[in-house]
């Protein structure tokens, strides 16, 4: 066996060759205590520094097994014509081998409405084709891979001609987690909504020409054709007809009127008079509408009124009781991602509110979903981290330990950042948990390791001795502890078996930023506690000039000359008391 100074043996075989290896890095950290601590903060710089380019997605996806192509053709398209392009894109699909596509389901004459968008869907120009693949681990191309080649083949038989050119086909894949809206969203609110499609078009142009971007639209859609009537309010006057009966005249035309009923048993009949069937499909049918005056004549509707033809609107949405103009669109996330799309929306748009007073211009979608979930979950972070810091205190009766401890946390962002750059993953809001999961980690292995360094200085051990012997002890716990947790994660990261998108970026995160935590614990936590020792010592000197006597270790939270039990294996004894202490920190 192998001793160490204070009697204390190191373990046979390899391991104790580790430890002894382990010990002689620890003093070379220590005697440079301020060149290691200053290294590991040049790391952490270098690592927020990757952050923009590894980028963030709220959920990077992956494993998906459904993808939902909609069609828009212009709204003055029938249902059959709508028909015929679902038939050829149906076509299409069915190319998809046997071993990618398991079923598809059409919806003819409606949207299917998101949870984040329960507009009304239905309409003769619209359609929905759900398309459900077989598991990922059963085919070779992934979801992304296979929605790429549906439009690229959409596109061509647009350019064929089979289907129609008008039609415009998005092709969005349903991924696992929770619906955080499109990727692109800019929401535009004012009055007047020529001007809100002035400004959305600015965005389109610009967004067209940006790499990575796709599926452009906005969700404002022109109504069909409306045929405004404006009352001559003069000849109205003098035929005797108010502009209630000019409304109620070409209402009771296309929609009818009831005009009795008749009794067909115990069943009564409402009779409706309308136009037939035929005459309600023509416009020259609104020329022969007569219009009934207060004296009983009938008025025809061309004399007192004119037509005016206009598009009308399919729906009108609001927010803020202001309405809203949304521009939506789809990323590429292997070559941008949305928080980089909208930090350039913003930087290029910065003057269009200035530009177009009155109106306001936010950043929704999966951004404004990011920013709020982000926002609660650092308020919780910091809850945590006060209460950590009540309990330590409490524990060690000190402040300065709390911090050494958890000064270590931060650090533990180097392994995650790290570990997704090197395996080309975004961070995401799961790879974020992990970051704050790994805090009650690091905290765990550290106060166990302050403990045993402060039980060996009470056992009158020096300062460097305590602290190398302290983590050589811990060693073992500490790299078994950490090497099985990280063993336990590596399926989840890797995906033996079956491959978890959802919970891999957390297990990725989590098992690498524990790795980095291990060292951080090991060599970092007893330089923070030397260096924390040497500020105390120079605050204590700078005080005790003025009359007031600190404690000369950080272990020691009161002054010594302040009456209090002490905590070992014997019962507790009273220290003495000084009288007349005027100054006590």
């Amino acid at each position: 066996t192998v001793a160490l100074e204070d009697g204390e043996h190191l373990e046979k075989g390899l391991f104790g060759r580790v430890q002894l290896k382990y010990m002689g890095l620890l003093k070379v950290a220590l005697k440079h205590r301020y060149i290691t601590v200053g290294m590991i903060f040049m790391l952490l710089l270098g690592a927020l520094v990757l952050i923009p380019r590894v980028g963030f997605v709220f959920s990077p996806g992956g494993g998906s097994e459904n993808l939902e192509v909609k069609t828009y053709l212009p709204n003055s398209r029938n249902l059959q014509a709508n028909l015929r392009d679902i038939k050829e894109i149906e076509k299409i699909i069915q190319t998809l081998p046997e071993n990618e596509l398991e079923t598809i389901h059409s919806r003819v004459g409606t949207e299917a409405a998101s949870g984040l968008d329960p507009k009304p869907g239905d309409g003769t120009h619209k359609s929905t084709i759900s398309i459900y693949l077989t598991p990922e681990k059963d085919r070779k191309r992934t979801a992304d891979e296979i929605q790429i080649q549906l439009r690229k083949d959409f596109a061509d038989a647009q350019g064929k001609g089979l289907i129609s050119k008008e039609n415009r086909i998005n092709v969005k894949i349903q991924e696992h987690g929770p619906p955080v809206g499109d990727p692109v969203n800019v929401e535009i609110r004012g009055e007047d909504f020529a001007r809100l499609n002035i400004i959305a078009n600015e965005y389109l142009e610009y967004l067209k020409g940006v790499e990575g971007v796709y599926d452009l639209k906005t969700d404002f859609e022109d109504g069909k054709t409306e045929f405004r009537y404006k009352t001559d309010e003069v000849l109205a006057s003098r035929a005797r007809v108010s502009v209630r009966d000019v409304a109620m005249a070409i209402n009771a035309s296309f929609e009818g009127v009831k005009a009795t009923t008749v009794r067909d048993g115990e069943d009564e009949i409402g009779l409706r008079v309308r136009f037939n069937e035929a005459a309600r499909k023509k416009m020259k049918s609104l020329n022969d509408v007569m219009i009934t005056n207060n004296q009983d004549g009938l008025i025809p509707l061309g004399m007192i009124t004119s037509r005016h033809e206009q598009p009308g609107y399919s729906q009108i949405s609001r927010l803020d009781y202001k309405r809203i103009v949304q521009v939506k669109g789809n990323l590429d996330l292997t070559k941008t991602n949305s928080v980089r799309i909208n930090r350039e929306l913003a930087s290029k748009f910065a003057d269009i509110e200035k530009r177009y007073p009155g109106y306001y211009v936010s950043y929704g979608g999966e951004q404004e979903a990011t920013s709020e979930s982000m926002a609660e979950l650092g308020r919780y972070f910091q809850i945590a981290l006060i209460v950590i810091f009540i309990i330590l205190a409490i524990f060690f009766r000190s402040l300065m330990i709390p911090v050494v401890v958890m000064i270590a946390i931060p650090f533990s962002v180097i392994g995650v950042i790290f570990a997704v750059y090197l395996h080309n993953e975004p961070l995401s809001f799961m790879s974020v948990l992990a970051i704050f999961s790994l805090a009650g980690v690091i905290v765990s292995n550290t106060v166990t390791l302050v403990e045993f360094i402060n039980n060996k200085r009470d056992d009158n051990h020096g300062l460097v001795e305590s602290l190398t012997e302290a983590a050589v002890l811990r060693l073992r716990p500490i790299i078994l502890t950490t090497g099985t947790t990280v063993l336990g994660l590596f399926p989840s990261i890797y995906g033996i078996g079956e491959k978890n998108h959802m919970t891999a970026p957390l297990a990725l995160a989590f098992g690498y930023g524990l790795i980095f935590a291990t060292v951080i614990t090991l060599i970092l936590v007893p330089c923070f506690y030397y260096v924390a020792e040497d500020i105390k010592g120079t605050f204590s000197r700078v005080f005790s000039r003025f009359g007031i006597h600190m404690s000369p270790t950080i272990y020691q939270a009161v002054p010594a000359a302040v009456s209090v039990p002490v905590w070992l294996d014997e019962p507790a004894v009273e220290l003495p008391v000084k009288k007349n202490v005027k100054k006590r920190t």
